[in-house]
């Protein structure tokens, strides 16, 4: 019954350390049992090395200390002020680079500019295959105040409100129509 249990504990550690597919689990065998070997156990409170030699198990220097650490409060200091700097720094960057951006994509960006009682048509956002890409034509009833949305006559009852984006002026002289 005991080899079962000891058998069962060595499968969990390779199963943590084998991959996916478990199929080079014989490269993990040694190191499963050293792990095992050199754990206190739950009952003994020790290695089972350890009980079988009378003796703890001869470990690398490096994997019996706990590592102590090291606390030089000037050191933390003076990366807490370099850290501080640097995100200043970050920060200034960011918004120069970003009005920087801005000012790029002002003469970059087209903004159709309308008036009141403009014939347009309105950009048809989810059209099937034969449907048009543009719908209209419609007249241009109210600009708001930042020249961005205007409400457009859908019918003699009916009024919309888009963004400029969506319009474009409908050229009916050219196209010979109304």
């Amino acid at each position: 019954m005991e080899f079962w249990k000891e058998h069962k504990t060595i499968v969990e550690y390779l199963r943590c350390f084998c991959n996916p597919r478990g199929n080079n689990w014989d490269k993990w065998l040694h190191f499963a049992c050293f792990v095992y070997n050199t754990t206190p156990h739950t009952m003994t409170k020790f290695p089972p090395y350890e009980v079988l030699f009378r003796r703890k198990a001869n470990i690398p220097g490096s994997l019996q200390q706990k590592p102590t650490p090291l606390y030089n409060y000037d050191l933390i200091h003076d990366i807490s002020r370099k850290m501080q700097e640097c995100h200043e720094l970050a920060r200034t960057n960011l918004i120069q680079t970003k009005q920087e951006r801005v000012e790029d994509q002002k003469d970059k960006v087209y903004m159709p500019s309308f008036k009141e009682g403009d014939t347009v048509l309105l950009k048809n956002e989810k059209p099937s295959k034969l449907d048009p890409l543009w719908l209209g034509p419609y007249k241009v009833l109210e600009i708001d105040h930042k020249g961005s949305n205007a409400v457009t006559e859908l019918t003699k009852t009916k009024k919309h409100k888009v963004h400029i984006n969506r319009l474009k002026v409908y050229l009916s002289a050219v196209l010979g129509r109304r």
